[in-house]
């Protein structure tokens, strides 16, 4: 069934992003489409140019102080000045593989309970290793379309949280949301997880959620230790609010092993690993150390600190910088 929205909003927050707003903005105004869209940029008080350059283009631009940033709340406030029946998320540093891109996402929405679709999201090609590797197991890399809702899961309540977090999976790097039901259910001014608080929220009331594997973005970044130990962390707190505890023994054992084994065990996932440069697989499992050096720690912190003043002390200054 096709479907042609009188309009489609692209809503992106901007930070310091001049030289990705550069390669991305030419991407979105070549996009062959057979509706009208609007593109607004929400900028946290940019320092490096990313606001004159806004000014270059046919779109719309807001600037809010730095401080006032929020995954949920900034988005909220794009969608809010837009106006558009599909209403488009991206970040500043996702960019389309191809000009169809913005229709193949749109085309999804022919069904009325969809609520969300998001993208395909691909390493870029010259980024180191680890990022690679996560395309081959991330929810956000695969490549089958997945249409999810309520109705065909009659026991998702009693699914382990993992499941349904599988379920209600929700991606804002390249998402797109329907303004009917946006309106219902704004996003939440939240630091982290918003798109996947949101999605749990509407896939719970009974809207359907699609991961559309044929609109794809390029976006992968290259993390530092300190990065993916907090990321890994804030991530496990984050899924464990939404869904559930699922207590899973991980502790600074596991997390030796699983550095130990990682040589052998990327091998199965990423089998082009004998041809990446040995300093290169070197760095790689130096940061997956990281993960499970974060997924061990947040463990220990759940069992023996999370319900004191020391611990959510600990939690803040986690989740500052993710």
């Amino acid at each position: 069934m096709k479907f042609a929205p009188e309009l489609v909003s692209v809503v992106i927050p901007t930070y310091n992003g001049k030289a990705d707003l550069g390669r991305l903005l030419p991407l979105l105004f070549s996009q062959q489409v057979d509706f009208p869209f609007e593109v607004i940029c929400v900028d946290s008080s940019s320092s490096d140019g990313t606001w004159e350059l806004l000014s270059e283009h046919r779109l719309a631009r807001y600037r809010i102080p730095k401080s006032e940033f929020s995954h949920g709340g900034t988005r909220n406030f794009g969608i809010a000045k837009s106006k558009g029946e599909i209403v488009i998320l991206m970040t500043q540093d996702a960019m389309p593989t191809d000009e169809h891109w913005m229709a193949t996402l749109v085309r999804n929405y022919a069904a009325r309970d969809v609520a969300g679709v998001y993208c395909r999201q691909l390493p870029r090609p010259d980024g180191t290793l680890l990022p690679k590797i996560d395309s081959a197991l991330a929810l956000t890399c695969m490549d089958a379309r997945r249409e999810n809702r309520l109705s065909e899961h009659a026991d998702y309540f009693t699914k382990p949280p993992h499941e349904r977090r599988f379920l209600c999976n929700f991606d804002d790097i390249c998402s797109s949301v329907r303004r009917s039901v946006w309106e219902k259910f704004p996003f939440q001014p939240v630091s982290f997880a918003e798109d996947l608080e949101w999605s749990k929220r509407v896939f719970e009331a009974g809207y359907a959620i699609i991961f559309e594997a044929e609109a794809k973005v390029i976006h992968s970044h290259d993390r530092s230790f300190m990065y993916e130990f907090k990321r890994s962390f804030v991530t496990y707190d984050a899924v464990e609010t939404l869904f559930g505890r699922e207590e899973d023994g991980f502790g600074l054992p596991a997390a030796l092993r699983v550095v130990g084994a990682a040589p052998w065990a990327l091998h199965r996932v990423y089998p082009r690993m004998d041809e990446t440069a040995f300093l290169e697989r070197l760095h790689a499992y130096y940061l997956i150390g990281a993960r499970a050096l974060g997924h061990a720690f947040y463990n220990f912190w759940y069992r023996n600190l999370r319900v004191t003043e020391l611990g959510q002390r600990i939690r803040g200054n986690v989740y500052r910088g993710v």
